[in-house]
């Protein structure tokens, strides 16, 4: 079931029907993705979710890989539960592989970030108008780096999903599959970009 926001401050029903809503930025995300792929993810970790403003300084990447491995993931899934919406990118460093994350809880007006499951900042972000339906059912931890389509398209067996070819936006090797309030891309076949998307009343986005 999907998760809607519902503030009782507002002073419009929280309640709104699918064909009244628009995914937030969505060509604008595709073209993040796009871009993300040709310039194989060297800075997409700047590109902040819509309305986010960071509270302190992030740590580094090189910061992070300095720190002894832990996951600080579970435990803010058992206090939070899953994310209203998330991004991670999967970032190649040669030998070494790297995931960054970003959980935003619109209700907390918190966004987490990780690397590689270690917690590196913490930003506080605008909420959402009421009504805003979330993307709060995907679990962030079904997504694994270079994933092929076919494992991808396993983890949603009742949606069909949209594949775009991004070679025709000069992106070649490039994927953009897209499903319900969830945006991915694939470079050379293996995954490396995964969006989920709130979907807000028209007119309040």
């Amino acid at each position: 079931m999907k998760k809607v926001n519902q503030r009782s401050s507002s002073p419009r029903s929280s309640r709104a029907t699918l064909g009244s809503l628009a995914p937030v930025g969505i060509g604008l995300l595709l073209a993040i993705v796009l871009i993300s792929l040709a310039c194989n993810l060297p800075t997409a970790l700047g590109l902040k979710m819509p309305g986010s403003a960071t509270a302190t300084p992030p740590m580094s990447l090189q910061e992070a890989l300095a720190v002894p491995p832990r996951d600080d993931r579970p435990e803010i899934l058992k206090q939070m539960g899953y994310p209203d919406a998330f991004r991670i990118i999967f970032e190649d460093l040669g030998s070494q592989t790297v995931r960054r994350e970003e959980w935003s809880y619109f209700d907390e007006q918190t966004r987490f970030d990780f690397i590689d499951g270690t917690l590196v900042d913490t930003a506080r972000i605008v909420p959402t108008p009421n009504g805003t339906i979330f993307a709060s059912y995907y679990d962030p931890s079904a997504f694994q780096a270079y994933m092929t389509l076919g494992q991808v398209q396993a983890l949603f067996p009742d949606q069909k999903l949209l594949q775009v070819d991004a070679a025709q936006a000069g992106v070649s090797g490039g994927l953009v599959v897209a499903g319900n309030q969830i945006l991915m891309g694939f470079d050379q076949g293996q995954l490396v970009y995964v969006e989920t998307l709130v979907l807000t009343p028209e007119g309040k986005s």
